[in-house]
């Protein structure tokens, strides 16, 4: 259980990394083993620094409420590494080589429209097998939001 659930002002997830991934009664919940970032401005945050969470989630409710409402896409490089080939992976193979502990996902940026539900997270897939990096989007309709978190760690952005 988390001690906190936001709607996510003054956290940030960037360079934070997803260590597994969850679907469960139209909730996609993305986990962080090292938690998340929490600003200075945050009501929780006093010390004028911005400071990681312990281990957290996101959990992104969908709007239709079952896996059609996000889709997740991987640029791979392929050849002569000059070429990107997008493809559009099988959910739940995607999901257990996360989980598996195979890859993890560093998020990049979390784009998100003014006027409706959508949003997309870029990521740097991180292989354990392969040196090399691709990237990913995760695209979803999402209509509400939380954070949860329990305590802030020492570590300092």
């Amino acid at each position: 259980m988390f001690k906190h659930h936001e709607k996510g002002e003054n956290i940030s997830l960037h360079d934070c990394t997803i260590d597994r991934i969850k679907f469960k009664d139209g909730w996609l919940s993305l986990y962080f083993g090292d938690g998340f970032w929490i600003d200075p401005n945050h009501p929780e945050n006093d010390t004028g620094m911005t400071l990681k969470t312990d281990a957290a989630k996101v959990k992104f409710h969908l709007v239709f409420e079952d896996k059609c409402d996000f889709s997740v896409y991987v640029l791979s490089r392929k050849g002569d590494y000059k070429k990107r080939l997008c493809t559009e992976p099988k959910k739940k193979k995607f999901f257990e080589r996360v989980n598996s502990g195979n890859c993890t996902l560093e998020v990049l940026w979390i784009y998100e429209t003014k006027y409706n539900s959508l949003k997309i997270i870029e990521c740097v897939i991180w292989d354990k097998k392969h040196p090399h990096s691709d990237k990913c989007f995760i695209k979803l309709d999402s209509d509400k939001v939380k954070y949860c978190w329990n305590e802030l760690t020492e570590t300092e952005y």
